[in-house]
């Protein structure tokens, strides 16, 4: 495996966590569009078990090992961390966060530049119009849980998915007229602690990561 941060220390694993509450807080503030909060949000539940299964920050599965990341997410990445990964069992090297925020911001980044969300079009694995809820869930998994075009998600997967992204509605108004987006409620749906084995997902091929690095960073402004 190549570190492609070997200026940066390699740190300890460590387990770390995030109250959804709190993640559904900082994605409502972000100046983005709703589909793609709505998206980010139902792919950070899969990729971090409702933020239960974070390594040192990093809820997004992000690795170390297949090239870096857009230079805007340069600051943000404070360390590298080898450890086995989910799934497979072989060793890999990821990213280490400041912050969870960091975790989340650079999955809306990767949601936006990737077209996954509903209105995108995906364009790394497949070149695929996103038009609906279930076409996010094919996207999803094409794109992001196998980089196989071919590849098509289960009964499970496809219906834990969905279930999930009818609560980000509820979450995540539509956006105002002129593309405001809305604020979200201020009573959250409560969130289980843990998803169906099939959707929680890690980013677990290697091409993932080498697919997403050509993309630049989309400007967000922090909170």
């Amino acid at each position: 495996m190549k570190n492609s941060y070997p200026e940066l220390p390699v740190l300890a694993f460590r387990r770390t966590s995030v109250a959804m509450a709190d993640v559904i807080a900082h994605l409502a503030g972000l100046p983005v569009p709703t589909e793609a909060k709505r998206s980010a949000y139902v792919m950070f539940r899969n990729e971090s078990a409702n933020g239960a299964k974070g390594i040192n920050n990093n809820y997004v599965g992000a690795q170390a090992d297949s090239g870096r990341w857009p230079a805007a997410f340069d600051a943000r990445i404070v360390g590298t961390v080898a450890i086995a990964e989910n799934g497979t069992g072989r060793p890999r090297i990821f990213v280490a966060f400041r912050s969870w925020t960091d975790s989340v911001e650079l999955l809306i980044d990767r949601v936006l530049q990737r077209g996954l969300y509903v209105g995108g079009r995906t364009h790394k694995v497949i070149t695929m119009a996103v038009a609906s809820k279930r076409d996010l869930a094919r996207a999803y998994h094409k794109e992001w849980v196998t980089g196989s075009a071919t590849a098509e998600p289960g009964t499970e997967a496809v219906s834990s998915f969905l279930s999930m992204y009818d609560q980000a509605v509820r979450l995540f108004a539509d956006d105002a007229p002129g593309g405001a987006p809305r604020a979200a409620p201020a009573t959250a749906p409560a969130i289980p602690r843990t998803v169906p084995s099939e959707a929680n997902a890690d980013i677990s091929a290697d091409r993932l990561n080498a697919l997403s690095l050509a993309g630049g960073a989309f400007p967000i402004a922090r909170t």
